[in-house]
């Protein structure tokens, strides 16, 4: 599993790329570890930078009123995912 940004994480299988979240459990007997919730299934790349993209947008949406800000994030995400696929 690869660390992308914040709180997610990228895992594939031979069909798909798995955007992954870093939770921990609250209750129950697994209360505070942590897991990785599968929370997106993407085809390609592009897709997946689309999703955080648009994930990071609605959890901060301060950041549609700088256009700028909006730019940084997108190269942010691009440089997280450069190399992934590539041995």
């Amino acid at each position: 599993m690869i660390h992308i940004e914040g709180n997610y994480y990228l895992d594939a299988d031979r069909f798909q790329f798995i955007i992954c979240e870093k939770k921990v459990a609250a209750t129950g007997k697994n209360a505070g570890r942590e897991y990785y919730d599968q929370v997106a299934f993407c085809g390609n790349l592009f897709q997946v930078k689309n999703w955080l993209f648009t994930q990071e947008v609605r959890s901060n949406i301060e950041i549609i009123k700088n256009i700028e800000e909006c730019v940084k994030l997108s190269n942010t995400i691009d440089k997280s995912l450069m190399g992934v696929g590539k041995k």
